[in-house]
């Protein structure tokens, strides 16, 4: 997961990454916190939406066709997460949506990363001298 976290595309500060591996590790043996619970339950909502994409990835391999699942992960499509993942307990006593819940899409950083700006302008060397 640290890998994961540590890439670029994702712009996750290595110092954020640190603080969470430090509440893993710190945590009492009775928690037994472990990296997708730590990144779901954070503060910051980019390393929430990571961990609930990555859950929602991992329900989706059983039985998804590969093709599908390689859209979502390089971001070439947009991966529809439920609102369930946006639900706290402690804050919520109930909710009952009888028509369908909404969701919000999450769209994987690695596509835009990688080949964001091919369609820029390129710098064109200068001829010294």
């Amino acid at each position: 997961m640290l890998s994961i976290l540590a890439h670029p595309c994702f712009g996750i500060h290595r110092l954020t990454i640190w603080e969470v591996s430090r509440a893993i590790n710190s945590a009492r043996r009775e928690e037994r916190k472990n990296w997708i619970e730590a990144l779901r339950t954070h503060a910051d909502p980019a390393l929430s939406g990571l961990a609930n994409f990555l859950i929602e990835l991992s329900i989706l391999s059983y039985h998804a066709r590969l093709e599908d699942l390689m859209d979502y992960i390089t971001g070439a499509n947009a991966l529809s997460l439920p609102d369930e993942y946006d639900e706290d307990p402690a804050r919520i006593t109930i909710q009952i949506n009888m028509f369908g819940g909404g969701k919000k899409a999450y769209i994987s950083p690695i596509y835009g990363y990688y080949f964001g700006n091919l369609n820029s302008p390129r710098p064109t060397a200068t001829p010294l001298g």
